[in-house]
């Protein structure tokens, strides 16, 4: 992918060329289909070169949530793409007065007219102990893990459209949801090389290598900020990691000689509590 980013100077161009390229992290049932999003970006590829020419999006790259810019990616995707009108976005179901949670994104198919409904999401995820196990998987914090996120996904986010109180909702709307997608990218970083993987790992998800700060390879890496973490700019223009004596916080970083995505921890990582 990388050699397909080159022609890409712009990093908003640069990030949506990943998101149309980068197969989901995990493939499970119909719900999540990296195959449906080859299918969905063919019609887009033509007009990257385009929008970066015009860099006219309609959204502005301010968020302090990479979740957040991800949506907002997703939404210039939507914009653009011929097969598709947005409806709505977190949109929100009520029952008793009560929320019972927001819908990510309510999109026609304009082909067939169908609704569909999707749910996004953008994760970075280190292996701890055993690989095999998606709950092994944690974010650099600690305090997420993949299996949580593809539990609270494919039963509590995803079911919510098929709810009695979503369905009376959206029916005033005229939409009757006939589709349901997971989008859940991100990026796996592995202890080793030969760390296992999640058996339901998507072919050719996006890998990495995470390292304790002692082991840290003396290669030249580079500082990744989050506007960064998925194609983000280009590496010359990045700053260099200086290799400090204290890491209070991990870093992830990204070394162009190998095109190695990494993420630095302290050393005790692997034994501090899961938040």
């Amino acid at each position: 992918m990388v050699g397909f980013f080159m022609p890409f100077k712009h990093p908003l161009t640069r990030d949506l060329a990943w998101i149309l390229s980068a197969p989901p992290l995990y493939q499970q049932g119909s719900f999540i289909d990296g195959q449906f999003l080859t299918e969905f970006a063919r019609p887009l590829w033509p007009q990257l070169a385009q929008f970066e020419q015009q860099l006219t999006p309609p959204f502005v790259r301010q968020h302090r949530r990479l979740g957040s810019y991800y949506e907002q990616l997703w939404y210039t995707l939507l914009h653009w793409h011929p097969d598709y009108q947005l409806l709505a976005r977190d949109h929100t179901i009520w029952q008793d007065q009560r929320t019972k949670g927001a819908l990510d994104l309510v999109l026609r198919h304009l082909p067939s007219g169908n609704i569909e409904h999707w749910e996004l999401a953008i994760k970075f995820y280190l292996g701890d102990d055993d690989g095999r196990e998606p709950s092994n998987w944690l974010g650099p914090g600690r305090k997420d893990c993949l299996a949580n996120k593809l539990e609270h996904m494919l039963t509590k986010q995803l079911p919510l459209s098929a709810t009695t109180a979503a369905k009376q909702q959206l029916q005033q709307q005229g939409w009757r949801v006939s589709k349901q997608r997971i989008l859940l990218q991100g990026r796996l970083y592995l202890p080793t090389a030969e760390f296992e993987l999640p058996p339901h790992l998507a072919t050719a998800a996006p890998l990495g290598r995470w390292y304790g700060q002692s082991s840290l390879p003396p290669r030249p890496w580079r500082l990744l900020a989050k506007g960064d973490w998925l194609a983000g700019r280009d590496w010359r223009l990045l700053p260099k990691w200086g290799f400090p004596k204290a890491l209070p916080w991990p870093r992830h970083l990204y070394d162009p000689s190998r095109n190695e995505h990494a993420f630095v921890v302290e050393d005790q990582w692997q034994h501090l509590p899961r938040i």
